[in-house]
């Protein structure tokens, strides 16, 4: 499958490359293979140098917070992440939903209805975020002496850092719709870790105290600089906003998608968000921390798969519309032996180095090796299982995916609040860790069973036949 990244341009002839922060990103491309080909190794080239790129900005930045807060101010700051991510769970369902419906209207001969959709879902983003925000700031109004000091400071954030952070998944998605991938992995991975780094080096400089409002002060700031670079992005891609209004009929589809997606993004943020939010209400920061960090530490371990998921994504989208079910198995197939491969390497890696590693974050960090352990078993499940929730969100089965992740998410929330008080960050790891590999196999099942596919890395490489599909 063909696409051109020339187009679109802007009216003044320039490349959407042409932005300076960009230039680097650019030429860095031309040593890599074209990401137009049809080779799905071709086409991880680009995203794979920035991603890793991002991984490594990121260990930087989470070095530079839990050396400059200390254990305790960084649980803190974790903390007031997770609920902030909770606050945005209406709004990320929007993204994949941008994502998927940009996609399938390139496709198509007729996209007179597009400029419409994104109109519409960009209203409904900044309608969802500032409500959040509202609610948010009300909460902390009229009840601050029933919410901890963290709680108190994620609500305020939330009047700014909602909106912000919720627009720009949008406009990203947008851009992913049009299959600019790495500038979206270039802007959220490298960029704002950047952008982090650089706050941390002024307050240093100022001498200025460190605290967890002080370092999410600096999130919203770069979040908001990330965002006017999506915004120009998008200007530069001159979508024809004045394009045919889309019937009622069309916008209540796009609102059930959006409720669907909602539901599925917000049941997989609280089974990431719910053991740290359990640990700041039962145990303390330092918990937190531990847990937190082990988890982004164990997350390198599906790096391969998140490159994967964003540059095949549309691709499944075309699969799924043209009912193409060969090709989209033999693209899976592909994507799952090339995500188990490098899973399998870097959980072996972490595995031997792993209490070394967490050392570089400070001698307290060394006790959370064995909380690493079983966040990297439940991660390794994760990877050999392949996209299987992407491919069946993206072929319109969110809901069943949302159900059989709510599932998970109970059983996570009876296990964290049973094991947690025990163990600690032991217990949110075992909660968490059991609860990934349940619903990741039951979709497996579930995606074999409606289309055929099978998503492991051995087993079928077809389905039953190219137009086949099953009852959904």
């Amino acid at each position: 499958m063909e696409c051109d990244l020339q187009q679109p341009r802007g009216s003044d002839g320039l490349e959407l490359y042409s932005l300076p922060v960009l230039r680097l990103l650019k030429r860095l491309h031309q040593f890599l293979p074209s990401f137009c080909g049809t080779s799905l190794t071709s086409q991880l080239g680009r995203v794979f140098l920035t991603r890793c790129s991002g991984i490594s900005f990121g260990l930087c930045l989470n070095l530079a917070l839990t050396r400059w807060l200390g254990i305790s101010s960084y649980g803190k700051f974790a903390y007031i992440m997770s609920w902030v991510a909770v606050l945005t769970i209406p709004s990320t369902g929007m993204e994949v939903l941008v994502t998927r419906e940009t996609a399938i209207a390139l496709t198509k001969t007729g996209r007179e209805t597009l400029g419409s959709f994104l109109r519409w879902s960009l209203g409904n983003t900044l309608l969802l975020s500032g409500a959040l925000a509202l609610t948010g700031l009300l909460t902390v109004s009229f009840w601050p002496h029933k919410l901890t000091q963290e709680v108190r400071l994620a609500f305020q954030f939330a009047l700014a850092g909602v909106p912000l952070i919720c627009l720009q998944l949008s406009a990203g998605a947008i851009i992913r719709g049009f299959r600019r991938v790495d500038l979206t992995v270039f802007l959220n991975e490298i960029l704002l870790p950047a952008l982090m780094l650089g706050w941390i080096a002024l307050c240093l400089a100022g001498k200025i105290g460190a605290s967890a409002s002080v370092a999410f002060e600096g999130r919203l700031i770069a979040v908001a600089l990330i965002l006017f670079l999506y915004l120009i992005l998008l200007v530069r891609l001159e979508l024809p906003w004045p394009w045919k209004a889309a019937s009622r009929e069309q916008i209540a589809i796009w609102r059930k998608g959006m409720n669907s997606m909602a539901l599925l993004r917000g049941i997989d943020t609280a089974i990431v968000r719910l053991p740290v939010l359990i640990l700041g209400l039962l145990i303390g920061p330092v918990s937190v921390a531990l847990f937190s960090l082990s988890t982004r530490i164990a997350d390198s371990v599906v790096l391969t798969m998140s490159i994967v998921s964003l540059t095949i994504g549309p691709q499944v989208a075309q699969f799924h519309a043209e009912r193409d079910y060969v090709g989209m198995q033999a693209l899976v197939t592909r994507s799952t032996q090339v995500i188990s491969a490098w899973a399998t390497a870097f959980a072996v890696v972490l595995i031997l180095s792993g209490r070394w590693i967490l050392g570089w974050f400070g001698p307290q960090f060394s006790t959370g090796y064995p909380v690493l352990l079983v966040l990297i078993a439940g991660r390794t499940v994760d990877a050999i299982t392949g996209n299987v929730g992407l491919v069946m969100t993206m072929g319109g089965m969110e809901r069943v995916v949302a159900k059989t992740r709510a599932y998970g998410l109970a059983l996570a929330t009876i296990l964290c609040f049973v094991l947690i008080p025990k163990w600690g960050a032991m217990g949110g790891a075992i909660g968490y860790a059991t609860a990934l590999i349940f619903y990741n196999l039951v979709l497996v099942l579930q995606l074999y069973r409606r289309l055929g596919i099978f998503t492991f890395v051995v087993g079928r490489t077809r389905p039953l036949s190219k137009n086949s599909e099953r009852s959904c």
